[in-house]
């Protein structure tokens, strides 16, 4: 039967991979398939939390997978800064999207534009 220790050092070698994975996907804007992977980690580290909580676990670990835990949480916490900043980005640019639209409402009548009744961000006639 597999210790404790044994099962974590396991589970970090899994959650390297999901990570790493979930690290190139976000480069290459495959944001579903990210979240995805993201998904697929989450009880992976539930389960290495649980078993970090069992008395004399986390002081019996090696220093090599204490590391490589410690390496996982660095990983994961730049890319989910990397997703807040991108996230704020994309709120920032939608705003500019919104009020540009209410500007051309406002104004489009004035012009003898078409005024539609509700905002829409999709673009007319692509194929």
């Amino acid at each position: 039967m597999e210790t404790p220790a044994q099962t974590i050092g396991r589970l970090l070698g899994a959650l390297e991979a999901l990570t790493a994975e979930d690290n190139c996907l976000l480069e290459q804007g495959n944001f579903t398939e990210a979240a995805e992977v993201r998904q697929r980690e989450q009880p992976l580290a539930a389960q290495v939390a649980l078993l970090l909580q069992i008395p004399g676990v986390g002081s019996s670990l090696d220093v090599h997978t204490r590391t490589r835990l410690q390496s996982l949480i660095d990983k994961q916490s730049l890319q989910l800064e990397r997703l807040s900043r991108l996230m704020q980005n994309t709120q920032s640019e939608l705003a500019q999207i919104r009020s540009a639209q209410k500007r051309v409402q406002q104004i489009g009548p004035a012009y003898g534009g078409h005024q539609d009744t509700e905002p829409t961000t999709a673009f007319r006639g692509a194929a």
